[in-house]
């Protein structure tokens, strides 16, 4: 090697030897020749103000409750039989949990993962059907040592207007069961057994879309396009979800008129993407 920072030739050559992609590496610097170095290749950087704080930086982002596990430009579904066993003791402790949420949640059958599979052209997401109680009260309560893992979908919807591209972020209600009063990207849902089903395959997109017109009154007709973009892991509440960029073709001002009070959201907020 030649030339010392700040110029990217150290960065250029370990992209070159390695043939990573940018997007997949994040640089740590501790200085700025070395932090525009980084910048300069094309790669985000983590910059820290003292070796010593790189322990505590790297603690930090292992505790982010929810990591993206999958990316794909192309992901199905597929049902699959439950066939994980329940004992009488199980069954007795949930419909004692049971009776205490029921009066604010009806028990639809939602998805439970089995398994995750990727190769070169697609993610396939093996899942079943089970009822919501058993997944509600099986997190709630630890001692019914029943694992189940939550399939929903979740949405990045993106709005451009004036030369600025803007995500729709909103505040969960007090009631939810999940995250009550947080803010969260626009829109998002279970996926239960009313969801479109083709062959054997959940129709997501589909059931993110009509979570879309439910949540903000914005129908099918505004969407321009929908498209997957990988699996996150929520790892407290043990729930994956599918998430899918939408963008619309109507103003902010539009979407302010539509939003509904319902019961998942309040106060619609866009935040441009770069923020």
């Amino acid at each position: 090697m030649k030339k010392a920072k700040p110029n990217p030739e150290s960065y250029n050559l370990f992209l070159k030897k390695t043939n990573v992609f940018r997007d997949k590496i994040l640089a740590i610097e501790d200085s700025d020749n070395g932090y525009e170095s980084a910048n300069t290749a094309g790669l985000e950087c983590l910059r820290l103000k003292k070796k010593s704080n790189i322990l505590k930086e790297f603690l930090e982002i292992e505790n982010i409750p929810c990591e993206i596990i999958k990316d794909s430009r192309k992901i199905i579904i597929e049902i699959n039989p439950f066939n994980k066993k329940i004992s009488s003791i199980q069954k007795k402790k949930m419909e004692v949990e049971w009776k205490k949420k029921k009066k604010n949640l009806e028990n639809n059958k939602v998805l439970t993962l089995k398994s995750i599979h990727k190769n070169d052209k697609e993610t396939l997401v093996k899942a079943s059907f089970v009822d919501y109680k058993y997944m509600i009260t099986a997190r709630n309560n630890s001692s019914i040592n029943l694992k189940l893992e939550q399939v929903g979908v979740s949405g990045l919807t993106l709005i451009d207007e004036g030369g600025v591209t803007y995500a729709l972020f909103a505040t969960r209600s007090s009631s939810n069961t999940e995250y009550p009063n947080y803010s969260e990207l626009v829109p998002s849902g279970n996926i239960d057994i009313f969801t479109k089903q083709n062959n054997g395959n959940v129709d997501f997109r589909a059931k993110l879309l009509d979570e879309l017109e439910e949540e903000t009154g914005i129908g099918k007709e505004y969407v321009k396009r929908i498209s997957e973009i990988c699996i996150t892991k929520d790892q407290e509440n043990l729930v994956y979800d599918i998430c899918c960029i939408i963008k619309l073709q109507i103003t902010r001002a539009e979407i302010l008129k539509k939003f509904k009070k319902s019961k998942e959201y309040v106060n619609p907020k866009f935040v441009r993407i770069n923020d």
